[in-house]
């Protein structure tokens, strides 16, 4: 699965990227402990996500794409049956 995050001019359009594409439930809140919440056991993440534009987001967000890169790589220390590859381009 690709995620192009080059293009997100705000954090609520990240948080609606990502349910979008991730398949998120509508009742998902869009900030990051319900990211958290929903990618540890509600969705399951396919085994391959390659984020388009890492290096863009980091930029304008750098807070926001530390916290969401560290809870992707949490989830595959938690949950090792369910591991996805993360690609960060």
């Amino acid at each position: 699965m690709y995620i192009n995050v080059s293009t997100v001019r705000t954090t609520k359009e990240l948080h609606s990227l990502l349910k979008k594409k991730l398949k998120f439930p509508d009742y998902y809140n869009e900030d990051w402990d319900s990211f958290w919440e929903i990618i540890s056991g509600v969705v399951e993440l396919p085994n391959k996500i390659r984020f388009v534009g890492w290096s863009e987001l980091e930029r304008r967000f750098p807070e926001d794409s530390n916290i969401m890169k560290e809870y992707l790589l949490e989830h595959n220390q938690e949950f090792p049956n369910w591991k996805c590859e993360f690609l960060f381009n």
